[in-house]
């Protein structure tokens, strides 16, 4: 299912450096289990993408664990859709995911019909923070991913979009019925507050130069 809302506003996308151009290609990135195990993922040609290991991927569901099969998922910062297309391999209900840049997106919408799992996902396009601020029912997710770009060398992130999208999530969270489960994806030199609004932080992962930071809404 694809919902394009163009025409997008100035923002950071899920690229770093010169737009690309040309076909994507399937590179190393595969899906670590479930379903689709070992199978190839697209990823933009030439992008700088920075798309989540396979390693760092299988610690995240493996902490999950039993939070993931039949869990309503909203991925942000999609990319070429790694986490939600590991979370629907693994058995998760659905996955919402919201990414602006064209070029990854059609990976994404791509990769889940390759994988015979466009059914259970929607792809929608549009910049993460105004459509945070601006979707009608957050709380409708078990579980969000948020991994927006950063430098890889320093982990900055110039338009702070780590900081602003937890800090919507937090408050818009608050109130709701049912626990959520948020995983932010980082570099290890940011250090995230260990509660924002309704979340708190309940478990911290580290995998080399990524940071896996978890929160938890409680029912």
């Amino acid at each position: 299912m694809w919902h394009d809302p163009s025409p997008l506003p100035p923002g950071r996308g899920a690229h770093r450096g010169p737009p690309a151009r040309g076909p994507a290609g399937s590179g190393r990135l595969r899906v670590v289990a479930g379903e689709a195990r070992g199978r190839p993922l697209l990823t933009p040609r030439g992008h700088h993408l920075r798309p989540t290991t396979g390693l760092v991927r299988g610690a995240c569901f493996d902490i999950l664990g039993a939070q993931v099969p039949g869990a309503r998922v909203l991925d942000l910062y999609a990319g070429a859709g790694s986490l939600g297309i590991e979370a629907l391999s693994r058995g998760a209900g659905t996955a919402t995911f919201v990414e602006r840049d064209r070029l990854a997106l059609e990976c994404l919408q791509a990769n889940l019909e390759r994988l015979g799992l466009d059914d259970r996902g929607t792809v929608v396009r549009a910049v993460v923070v105004p459509w945070l601020r601006a979707a009608p029912r957050l709380a409708d997710h078990d579980l969000i991913l948020c991994d927006p770009p950063y430098l890889a060398t320093t982990g900055a992130q110039p338009s702070g979009e780590l900081v602003d999208a937890l800090a919507i999530l937090g408050q818009r969270l608050a109130g709701s019925a049912g626990a959520v489960t948020v995983v932010c994806e980082h570099h290890r030199a940011v250090t995230l507050p260990s509660r924002v609004g309704a979340l708190e932080c309940v478990r911290i992962a580290r995998y080399g130069m990524t940071t896996l930071t978890f929160y938890r809404r409680a029912a």
